[in-house]
Protein backbone atom coordinates (compact mmCIF):
# COMPACT_ATOMS: atom_id res chain seq x y z
CA UNK A 1 0.00 0.00 0.00
CA UNK A 2 1.26 3.62 -0.97
CA UNK A 3 2.08 6.56 1.45
CA UNK A 4 -0.27 8.90 0.03
CA UNK A 5 0.77 11.10 3.44
CA UNK A 6 4.80 10.83 2.97
CA UNK A 7 6.52 13.91 4.30
CA UNK A 8 9.11 15.68 2.54
CA UNK A 9 10.75 17.17 5.80
CA UNK A 10 10.05 20.68 4.85
CA UNK A 11 7.47 21.62 7.34
CA UNK A 12 7.57 24.39 9.14
CA UNK A 13 9.99 26.11 7.25
CA UNK A 14 10.30 29.39 5.01
CA UNK A 15 9.60 27.48 2.00
CA UNK A 16 6.93 25.48 2.87
CA UNK A 17 4.95 28.46 4.69
CA UNK A 18 5.48 30.34 1.55
CA UNK A 19 3.87 27.25 0.00
CA UNK A 20 0.58 27.98 2.15
CA UNK A 21 1.28 31.53 1.83
CA UNK A 22 0.30 31.65 -1.92
CA UNK A 23 -2.78 29.21 -1.21
CA UNK A 24 -3.97 31.53 1.52
CA UNK A 25 -3.72 34.43 -0.49
CA UNK A 26 -5.84 32.91 -3.49
CA UNK A 27 -8.36 31.74 -0.65
CA UNK A 28 -8.76 34.99 1.84
CA UNK A 29 -11.77 37.87 0.79
CA UNK A 30 -10.54 41.29 2.12
CA UNK A 31 -13.40 43.73 1.49
CA UNK A 32 -11.00 46.57 1.96
CA UNK A 33 -9.13 45.69 -1.32
CA UNK A 34 -9.32 43.78 -4.54
CA UNK A 35 -8.06 40.22 -3.49
CA UNK A 36 -6.32 37.25 -5.25
CA UNK A 37 -9.75 35.29 -5.07
CA UNK A 38 -11.69 38.55 -6.04
CA UNK A 39 -9.38 38.29 -9.18
CA UNK A 40 -9.44 35.08 -9.86
CA UNK A 41 -5.87 34.41 -9.33
CA UNK A 42 -5.33 30.65 -8.16
CA UNK A 43 -2.77 28.28 -7.66
CA UNK A 44 -2.32 25.70 -10.52
CA UNK A 45 -3.47 22.01 -9.31
CA UNK A 46 0.32 20.93 -9.59
CA UNK A 47 0.92 23.02 -6.88
CA UNK A 48 -1.74 21.81 -4.45
CA UNK A 49 1.41 19.29 -3.66
CA UNK A 50 3.66 20.83 -1.14
CA UNK A 51 6.53 18.65 -2.27
CA UNK A 52 6.06 19.59 -6.17
CA UNK A 53 6.21 22.68 -5.02
CA UNK A 54 9.25 22.57 -2.96
CA UNK A 55 10.87 20.45 -5.69
CA UNK A 56 9.81 23.07 -8.09
CA UNK A 57 11.19 26.50 -5.72
CA UNK A 58 14.44 24.78 -5.18
CA UNK A 59 14.97 23.50 -8.63
CA UNK A 60 14.05 27.24 -10.06
CA UNK A 61 16.19 29.78 -7.79
CA UNK A 62 14.52 29.95 -4.39
CA UNK A 63 16.64 31.36 -2.09
CA UNK A 64 15.82 32.62 1.33
CA UNK A 65 15.72 36.47 1.48
CA UNK A 66 14.00 36.35 -2.25
CA UNK A 67 9.99 36.52 -2.92
CA UNK A 68 7.93 34.58 -5.28
CA UNK A 69 6.68 36.70 -7.58
CA UNK A 70 4.22 36.22 -10.60
CA UNK A 71 5.45 37.34 -13.86
CA UNK A 72 2.00 38.40 -15.35
CA UNK A 73 0.11 40.14 -12.44
CA UNK A 74 -3.63 38.73 -14.23
CA UNK A 75 -2.60 35.02 -14.02
CA UNK A 76 -1.85 32.42 -11.11
CA UNK A 77 0.26 30.98 -9.66
CA UNK A 78 2.61 28.23 -11.27
CA UNK A 79 5.32 27.20 -12.99
CA UNK A 80 5.43 29.02 -16.12
CA UNK A 81 4.21 32.14 -14.54
CA UNK A 82 6.29 32.41 -11.43
CA UNK A 83 10.05 33.21 -10.37
CA UNK A 84 11.87 34.52 -7.81
CA UNK A 85 13.05 38.01 -7.14
CA UNK A 86 14.52 40.81 -4.85
CA UNK A 87 11.95 42.44 -2.75
CA UNK A 88 12.35 45.95 -4.79
CA UNK A 89 11.91 43.78 -7.92
CA UNK A 90 8.95 42.26 -6.87
CA UNK A 91 7.25 46.02 -5.38
CA UNK A 92 8.20 46.95 -8.97
CA UNK A 93 5.78 44.62 -10.90
CA UNK A 94 2.92 45.62 -8.76
CA UNK A 95 -0.74 46.43 -10.80
CA UNK A 96 0.31 50.32 -9.78
CA UNK A 97 4.12 50.60 -10.39
CA UNK A 98 4.36 53.73 -13.06
CA UNK A 99 6.70 52.72 -16.02
CA UNK A 100 7.88 55.00 -18.14
CA UNK A 101 9.24 54.51 -21.99
CA UNK A 102 11.90 56.56 -23.47
CA UNK A 103 13.68 55.65 -26.52
CA UNK A 104 12.26 52.42 -26.94
CA UNK A 105 12.93 51.20 -23.52
CA UNK A 106 9.76 50.77 -21.08
CA UNK A 107 10.78 50.53 -17.23
CA UNK A 108 9.74 51.37 -13.92
CA UNK A 109 10.16 54.83 -11.81
CA UNK A 110 12.93 52.96 -9.60
CA UNK A 111 15.17 51.50 -12.78
CA UNK A 112 14.95 54.92 -13.95
CA UNK A 113 16.12 56.39 -10.61
CA UNK A 114 18.85 53.61 -10.55
CA UNK A 115 19.79 54.46 -13.73
CA UNK A 116 19.85 58.58 -13.35
CA UNK A 117 20.79 59.08 -9.72
CA UNK A 118 17.46 60.77 -9.37
CA UNK A 119 15.38 59.91 -6.25
CA UNK A 120 12.31 57.52 -7.68
CA UNK A 121 9.92 60.10 -5.76
CA UNK A 122 11.09 62.87 -7.47
CA UNK A 123 10.94 61.68 -10.96
CA UNK A 124 7.13 59.92 -9.69
CA UNK A 125 5.84 63.66 -9.15
CA UNK A 126 7.48 65.21 -12.26
CA UNK A 127 5.44 62.91 -14.26
CA UNK A 128 2.38 63.58 -12.31
CA UNK A 129 2.70 67.18 -13.05
CA UNK A 130 3.54 67.08 -15.72
CA UNK A 131 6.90 67.07 -17.01
CA UNK A 132 7.92 65.72 -20.26
CA UNK A 133 9.51 61.89 -19.31
CA UNK A 134 13.26 62.68 -20.59
CA UNK A 135 12.92 66.03 -18.54
CA UNK A 136 11.85 64.01 -15.64
CA UNK A 137 14.70 61.53 -15.62
CA UNK A 138 17.55 64.00 -16.87
CA UNK A 139 17.26 67.30 -15.05
CA UNK A 140 19.12 67.11 -11.98
CA UNK A 141 18.24 68.90 -8.96
CA UNK A 142 19.38 72.21 -8.33
CA UNK A 143 20.31 72.80 -4.32
CA UNK A 144 18.28 76.07 -3.25
CA UNK A 145 21.72 77.99 -1.83
CA UNK A 146 20.27 81.30 -0.91
CA UNK A 147 22.92 83.34 1.07
CA UNK A 148 22.22 84.06 4.69
CA UNK A 149 23.63 87.40 6.53
CA UNK A 150 24.09 87.54 10.57
CA UNK A 151 22.51 90.95 10.73
CA UNK A 152 24.40 91.88 14.18
CA UNK A 153 28.10 91.00 12.75
CA UNK A 154 26.60 91.74 9.09
CA UNK A 155 28.37 88.69 7.84
CA UNK A 156 27.62 86.85 4.98
CA UNK A 157 26.96 83.30 4.46
CA UNK A 158 26.95 81.18 1.44
CA UNK A 159 25.19 78.13 3.02
CA UNK A 160 22.95 76.99 5.92
CA UNK A 161 25.49 75.21 7.12
CA UNK A 162 28.47 77.95 6.99
CA UNK A 163 25.62 80.11 9.22
CA UNK A 164 24.57 77.30 11.66
CA UNK A 165 28.47 76.78 11.83
CA UNK A 166 29.06 80.21 13.14
CA UNK A 167 26.20 80.40 16.02
CA UNK A 168 27.16 76.93 16.96
CA UNK A 169 23.75 75.41 15.80
CA UNK A 170 22.84 72.41 13.68
CA UNK A 171 21.33 73.57 10.10
CA UNK A 172 17.95 71.65 11.33
CA UNK A 173 17.91 73.73 14.45
CA UNK A 174 18.63 77.13 12.23
CA UNK A 175 16.22 75.53 9.39
CA UNK A 176 13.64 75.59 12.20
CA UNK A 177 14.32 79.01 13.43
CA UNK A 178 14.22 80.82 10.05
CA UNK A 179 10.81 78.96 9.61
CA UNK A 180 9.41 79.56 12.38
CA UNK A 181 9.05 76.81 13.76
CA UNK A 182 11.48 77.34 16.71
CA UNK A 183 11.28 79.75 19.49
CA UNK A 184 14.31 81.14 19.60
CA UNK A 185 15.48 83.96 17.65
CA UNK A 186 17.97 84.57 15.66
CA UNK A 187 20.33 87.10 13.86
CA UNK A 188 20.61 85.09 10.55
CA UNK A 189 18.02 86.42 7.90
CA UNK A 190 17.75 85.16 4.23
CA UNK A 191 19.13 88.06 1.95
Amino acid sequence: MKNYYKTHGKTGTKIHNLWKYIHSRCKRSDPKTTSYKTKGITVCDEWKSSQAFIEWAESNGYQEGLQIDRINNDEGYSPDNCRFVTPQENANNRDNTMLLTLNGKTQSVWHWSLETGIAARVIRWRIEHGWDGHDAISKKLQPKRRPLINMETKEVFESMESAASSLGLKKRTLQAMLQGQNSNRTPIQYL
